[in-house]
């Protein structure tokens, strides 16, 4: 998941949603590393799944908000260049998707003690 989140160091120069993505995996790493030293009892399950719930929302909100979309639209020139950034915006998507549903799972059967 991480090499595919900061894959988008690529894309950085020309697209503000890859922008989004690599700070989304470095704001969680810091928070996972201050969680861990503020409590080592912590699970970095529990710890990681929270750290999503909060952060990869807002991510998932910064690439596909209404702004965003608006802004790809206005690109109609296909270059191979953007087919690649836009297999990798929905490949990061799914990841990010996917992971919040099993965080969400994972939480909520630890709230409710299963």
């Amino acid at each position: 998941m991480a090499v595919s989140f900061f894959a988008g160091i690529v894309f950085v120069p020309w697209r503000r949603e890859a922008l989004w993505v690599v700070l989304m995996a470095v704001a969680t790493i810091v928070l996972l590393v201050v969680g861990k030293s503020l409590d080592p009892a912590l699970s970095r399950s529990l710890l990681g799944s929270v750290v999503h719930l909060v952060i990869w929302p807002v991510a998932l909100w910064m690439l596909w908000s209404p702004g965003a979309r608006g802004r790809r639209r206005a690109h109609t020139q296909q270059s191979h260049w953007r087919q690649v950034y836009h297999a990798w915006l929905i490949w990061v998507t799914a990841l990010i998707l996917i992971s919040l549903v099993l965080d969400a799972k994972f939480l909520l059967s630890h709230l409710l003690g299963s």
